[in-house]
């Protein structure tokens, strides 16, 4: 029986990162710096005591390499019991950390265009008037049930309000298996990653019935924003057995692009927007607008950049 002795896998975590990962590492951390001083920005906009971020997401936020190093140890161990060779463990511990840094930029990069919007409309003094805390929660856990999907937060604009749901509608269970079959349970519909409705929209959803169509079951969303920040995005695709459902089998390994389109006939918004972090392909862009998808491109951590999503909601009618 191995015994697990963190002071040497933490003295193995620490070398091989600094010397295989030093630079992967160097740049989330950079990247979590600006997110932390732009959170600390927006609850002073908002006047808002906390921003609630999911648990493992709080725990990169705090400190990003001790972060990986965590992940790092609990791989490694589990790898060194299962008696792999070097080469395998090299592989499997790089893929394990750059999962994790992938995860959390995600996160992140998420997370920082929807404040950007309240950000950027600073002037307009807006405020947080749900939940009565005052508190702006980036996590759906412990807020909804089965029966009730609320939002994450409700901003007041300019005498209007405006409900934002991060990734909802977020799985209740994942117990259930999803069938064949032209309805698909409330947990497996496919979950844009922000929904904006105008109004205090206290629960997005239609019906008690989690055995129809997502379509109508959500509530029409005014606005589905799509965040991107991974170079290549475009290229990617992945395994989505809601979306395979939806479309009779026709999509399942699903690429980007698909996905935004499937968010539009699906969820039926007013409008649509692609935020790349990167710079896109004009094919791209061009691709997207056919469909009426609004791409924002090569915004970096720069919420100037994201300046047309809160004019969108500044002229909506």
């Amino acid at each position: 029986m191995r015994v697990f002795d963190e002071r040497l896998y933490r003295e193995l975590a620490e070398s091989y990162i600094e010397e295989n990962l030093k630079d992967i590492v160097n740049e989330i951390d950079k990247h979590v710096r600006l997110y932390n001083d732009f959170c600390d920005d927006v609850k002073i906009i908002l006047n808002s005591p906390h921003i609630i971020h999911t648990k493992q997401l709080s725990h990169f936020l705090e400190d990003p390499m001790n972060h990986v190093i965590n992940v790092f140890m609990k791989k490694a161990f589990s790898l060194i019991s299962m008696g792999i060779n070097a080469d395998k463990f090299s592989s499997l511990i790089n893929l394990t950390i750059k999962k994790c840094v992938d995860v959390n930029l995600k996160m992140i990069f998420q997370n920082f265009v929807a404040l950007s919007i309240p950000y950027n409309l600073h002037s307009y003094n807006p405020k947080i008037v749900y939940p009565k805390n005052g508190w702006i929660l980036l996590s759906r856990k412990g807020i909804q049930s089965e029966d009730s999907l609320p939002p994450n937060y409700v901003l007041e604009i300019d005498g209007r309000r405006f409900s934002f749901f991060i990734e909802a509608p977020r799985p209740i269970y994942w117990s259930k298996k999803v069938r064949k079959s032209s309805k698909i349970p409330l947990h497996a519909a496919p979950r844009p990653d922000i929904m904006i409705y105008r109004g205090f929209i206290k629960n997005i959803l239609k019906s008690k019935d989690h055995r129809v169509r997502a379509d109508s079951i959500i509530k029409r969303p005014y606005i589905v924003i799509e965040c991107k920040e991974v170079d290549g995005w475009w290229k990617s695709s992945r395994t989505s057995k809601g979306i395979r459902n939806l479309t009779n089998g026709e999509l399942e390994n699903t690429k980007a692009l698909d996905v935004v389109e499937v968010y539009k006939s699906l969820y039926k918004p007013r409008r649509v927007f692609v935020v790349s972090m990167v710079k896109a392909p004009r094919g791209v862009k061009y691709k997207l607008s056919l469909k009426g998808i609004e791409i924002i491109d090569d915004t970096g951590f720069n919420p100037f950049m994201l300046s047309t999503l809160s004019h969108a909601l500044l002229n909506s009618v």
